[in-house]
């Protein structure tokens, strides 16, 4: 569950995060630009892990879902200190890095849960869905007090 929960985090709170970020870029009418650049990366990321990433060992793609969910984090904290539009553009381009976080971490995580009893895909399949409940509602607690771009370089 766990996981589960924690790989599609960055997805689920970027998701989230979408409109408030175009409203901070003064884009009202782009929210869903970010969310579109996100799924294009989860078809990429889907296409490149299935023909690229099976012949990487488990631990480096480990280290490459952190390293791409940590530059998603980061390029959209650091994109949400700047006052001009382009910081909307930015902060897509690095959604884009949660989307491939995401794609990666799952393709990686169910095939090494393919050797361990079925329950655990079972429990991974809830954690997804824990975090796209959980994800945004973190977001919105966070918002309450927070700006978008401490959110983001807390996460």
């Amino acid at each position: 569950v766990v996981c589960g929960t924690l790989n599609n985090f960055p997805y689920c709170i970027i998701s989230g995060a979408a409109q408030d970020l175009a409203r901070h870029f003064h884009r009202p009418n782009d929210s869903t630009a970010i969310t579109t650049v996100m799924n294009i990366s989860a078809i990429c990321a889907t296409i490149i892990s299935s023909s690229c990433m099976i012949r990487h060992q488990y631990h480096f793609r480990v280290v490459l879902v952190l390293l791409l969910t940590f530059c998603a984090y980061a390029g959209i904290a650091l994109s949400a200190l700047m006052a001009s539009g382009s910081g909307f553009w930015i902060s897509a381009c690095c959604a884009s890095f949660g989307g491939l976080a995401q794609v990666f971490g799952e393709t990686t995580n169910l095939g090494f849960l393919k050797n361990f009893p079925p329950e655990l895909i079972g429990a991974w399949g809830a954690g997804t869905g824990i975090a796209g409940i959980v994800g945004p509602l973190l977001y919105l607690a966070l918002r309450a007090r927070l700006a978008s771009s401490c959110i983001f370089l807390c996460m």
